[in-house]
């Protein structure tokens, strides 16, 4: 199964993505990284511009960070890591289910800031940290409740009631995304306030 997301970047070949992923990655530096699909949205959408930082110091649950997956490059948010095996889970905030583990070695950095036209937002700041924890909670939580869900369905609905599934799936997602919309105006307001000062 091709679990490729439409948040990733398709690169020509491995070769190509391994040497352009380890210069940035022993550079130190900030490189800025067109975003494509719709698996973050809302805070992310197809045609932003993220800026990445390489080498970012150790990642905290709820950081949007940009990994190697296969032949492609994600940017997903980081939900869960284990430091002692050197594994990350992460999930698309638009996506219903997590991404395979991401092993340290494969992260190639993490988004500090969005440019969507001539607005950016910066995500290094304290109140989107505490929105990144917020919504990478939120995301633990779901996961909880969708994976033994999903097994339930199977068993208990069959396919007659799939519909209802599926409207339920739209229901969960949309009201998450309506919450980072919240969070995105919160933003917004605030710097507005912020200005007029």
């Amino acid at each position: 199964m091709n679990h490729q997301t439409e948040t990733e970047q398709p690169l020509p070949t491995p070769t190509t993505l391994a040497a352009a992923l380890a210069l940035w990655q022993h550079s130190g530096q900030r490189h800025d990284f067109p975003v494509q699909g719709s698996s973050m949205e809302p805070l992310l959408r197809p045609g932003d511009v993220v800026e990445v930082v390489h080498r970012p110091g150790p990642l905290h649950c709820g950081d949007v960070i940009v990994f190697k997956q296969g032949d492609s490059v994600v940017v997903h948010r980081l939900l869960r890591q284990n430091r002692k095996r050197g594994r990350f889970l992460a999930r698309g905030d638009n996506r219903l289910d997590a991404d395979p583990p991401v092993a340290a070695a494969d992260v190639v950095g993490r988004v500090v800031a969005v440019r969507r036209g001539s607005r950016t937002v910066r995500l290094d700041t304290a109140f989107w940290r505490a929105a990144g924890r917020l919504i990478a909670w939120g995301g633990l939580g779901w996961l909880a409740l969708y994976r033994p869900a999903r097994t339930l369905k199977r068993q208990w609905l069959g396919t007659r009631r799939l519909i209802v599934w599926l409207l339920l799936q739209k229901f969960l997602l949309k009201s998450s995304a309506l919450a980072l919309q919240i969070i995105i105006y919160v933003d917004k307001v605030l710097t507005k306030i912020t200005i007029l000062r």
